[in-house]
């Protein structure tokens, strides 16, 4: 991708609540030269659409920018640490419910192996009033407009943490990458946690060494660097699956 961006290391939450009741308009234009940035983009360029998978012919590059959210709302999980409330929203006009969307939503935070692990945070869904972050899933052309609001540069083909928003772009929710060509799944997991692991204030890690599993905050899609494909923060065990940081 062209240029750099910085990551948001902040603590959830600290901006205040977002409500749900009028959906966010994308913006027309990129934050202006200079600006901070306040979110994490994923730097990296796919090698193209995994064997099998739906052609990105058929996948729209942009749409209207509004979003319906999904109704309804999940019980909480997680242990007995703080509850940060979320919604799942789906840009109109993509062809995917945002109900199903949602129920992999929840299926992937409520996972023995994602952020809850360690018991100090749980999540639960909700479908409108105050949140703590949003996951929306939109096209590439509404997720750059988005993410660059707070000047990231997502070049049409990645996700980003933003604010209060996990953007996640529909060419890699349908396609994943090479890496995880035979399992979209997998990295539909990998998406959710990474960047949802952003938004909790962690930042990029690299491999920790040959024969490991990647860490859910390394840049999978920039190559595994002797490690093996991994998509949750902590394995079976509960132990935290971890790297070096990346600056």
């Amino acid at each position: 991708m062209k240029g750099s961006t910085s990551a948001s290391e902040r603590p959830a939450g600290t901006a205040g609540p977002i409500t749900t009741v009028e959906p966010r308009p994308s913006a027309g234009t990129a934050s202006p030269a200079g600006r901070p940035a306040t979110g994490t983009a994923d730097e990296e360029e796919p090698e193209g659409p995994p064997d099998g998978s739906r052609s990105p012919v058929s996948i729209p590059a942009s749409g209207p920018g509004t979003f319906t959210t999904a109704g309804g709302g999940g019980e909480r999980v997680g242990g007995s640490g703080r509850t940060l409330t979320y919604v799942v929203q789906v840009e109109d006009g993509i062809g995917l419910s945002a109900r199903d969307v949602a129920a992999e939503v929840e299926r992937i935070l409520a996972d023995d192996r994602g952020w809850t692990a360690d018991g100090e945070v749980g999540f639960r869904r909700v479908s409108g009033g105050a949140s703590d972050f949003r996951v929306r899933l939109a096209t590439a052309g509404t997720v750059d407009d988005i993410c660059g609001q707070y000047g990231l540069d997502t070049g049409g083909e990645v996700n980003c943490n933003v604010g209060q928003d996990v953007m996640v772009n529909l060419k890699r929710w349908l396609l994943a990458t090479q890496y995880y060509a035979d399992d979209v799944t997998s990295y539909r997991a990998l998406i959710i946690n990474h960047e949802v692991g952003h938004f909790l204030g962690h930042g990029h890690e690299g491999c920790p060494g040959p024969g490991r599993p990647a860490p859910v905050m390394m840049q999978q899609i920039k190559g595994l660097h002797g490690c093996t494909t991994n998509v949750w923060p902590y394995d079976e065990e509960g132990r935290p699956v971890t790297g070096p940081r990346v600056a």
